[in-house]
């Protein structure tokens, strides 16, 4: 359903709250028509966004989709940031590596558990006695070679959220993620889990 936000005051909050992401992602082509037609030459992705954001626009009445619309959008535009996040974080990781990352989530007879779990459960406590585990989980993190510079590739808004993501998540859970995204959360878990170890082990 299409609306006009200006001709109703009762949608005056809500099309603020969707505005910015209107304007992020929502350029219509009716709406490109209608702006063109007031300037005599094609506007630039800034003039345009200018445009959008200043009163003069809204004085147009503009049509926009539905709120349920540019939610739709916005979810859309999440899980391609999410996706981009997670192939750029693991399309320099050579194949033989991956498989490695892949096997963290298959039971170890070792240890009892998922390699991923016997990570994640490392002891929080300074203890003496606590010491082992930390050292073995430091030595088994840094043989995986992964590169902590792989963080920088990453807007630090989606990283943080991809690191509660893999906080919460169990292997089983993990294993239902496609390839790229599980093998994305488990390397953010071990850049994660190497600076905390690291620095716990060091106190």
């Amino acid at each position: 359903m299409i609306i006009k936000p200006a001709c109703s005051s009762s949608l005056a909050y809500s099309f603020r709250k969707s505005r910015a992401l209107f304007v992020t992602n929502v350029k219509t082509a009716a709406m490109i028509r209608g702006i063109r037609s007031q300037s005599a030459s094609p506007l630039s992705p800034k003039a345009f966004r200018n445009f959008i954001l200043s009163q003069e626009f809204f004085a147009t009445e503009p049509l926009l989709p539905s709120q349920h619309s540019i939610e739709k959008i916005g979810l859309a535009a999440r899980a391609l940031a999410r996706r981009r996040a997670e192939q750029a974080l693991i399309s320099n990781i050579d194949p033989e590596k991956l498989q490695t990352l892949d096997d963290l989530l298959v039971v170890d007879a070792a240890v009892g558990q998922t390699r991923f779990q016997w990570l994640k459960s490392a002891p929080d406590a300074q203890a003496a006695g606590n010491l082992v585990g930390l050292t073995e989980r430091i030595v088994f993190l840094r043989n995986l070679r992964i590169d902590p510079h792989l963080q920088a590739r990453i807007p630090s808004g989606r990283w943080d959220q991809m690191v509660r993501e893999g906080d919460v998540t169990p292997p089983w859970l993990a294993n239902d993620f496609n390839v790229n995204r599980r093998r994305a959360t488990i390397v953010a878990q071990i850049i994660k889990l190497g600076q905390k170890l690291t620095d716990g082990s060091d106190r």
